[in-house]
């Protein structure tokens, strides 16, 4: 790159600031008249969580049984993944590692719990919930399952760097109906 230094004049020709001269968009004395820096603008944990808010996050689902009952505990989980992406931000190489961390569990009859756990398969009894009301015929409960990520990212191979906002991502619905199990008195032969 080669950068010029001129003589500034005013209007009517006479020199304007005998050492002063313009170079690009800088001016300089013309002793200092050399190489432009361009410092590089530095990537922020701000943009780094909005480039994943643009990448995306994927939303979890509510595992559920067929139905449940009526004031039976019963077990529900999700599954989620550690996400590791690398991404180009403002030109800089930048890896992301984003994990959960926390989970709000929406159990449709209006009433929520948060755990720090996805839960597991019955018969594990990591993430219950019990109904009081069943469902009218035909109906259903919808569920879901918003995710609170922490993540931590490094900038061209650099030190791991914390961010200090979650990010949450809200669930996809799943349906659950719930019905009232009826006791039956029956003979003994």
């Amino acid at each position: 790159m080669r950068l010029f230094a001129l003589r500034l004049t005013n209007a009517s020709g006479a020199s304007v600031g005998d050492d002063w001269g313009y170079v690009t968009s800088q001016c300089r004395a013309t002793a200092e008249a050399g190489p432009v820096d361009q410092q590089r603008r530095a990537v922020t944990w701000q943009h780094v969580l909005s480039a994943v808010e643009r990448v995306g996050v994927p939303a979890a689902t509510v595992h559920a049984p067929g139905y449940t009952l009526v004031n039976l505990d019963t077990t529900f989980y999700t599954v989620t993944q550690p996400i590791d992406r690398s991404l180009d931000i403002i030109s800089y190489d930048v890896d992301v590692a984003i994990r959960p961390t926390g989970y709000t569990w929406h159990w449709g009859d209006g009433s929520t719990s948060q755990t720090d756990t996805p839960g597991s398969p019955y018969p594990s009894t990591d993430v219950t919930h019990t109904y009081v009301h069943a469902t009218e015929e035909q109906q259903t409960l919808a569920l879901s399952v918003d995710v609170t990520y922490t993540a931590r990212y490094r900038v061209d191979g650099g030190d791991w760097q914390a961010i200090p906002d979650t990010l949450t991502i809200p669930g996809t619905a799943t349906d659950l109906p719930v019905k009232q199990a009826a006791s039956v008195l029956v003979a003994d032969d």
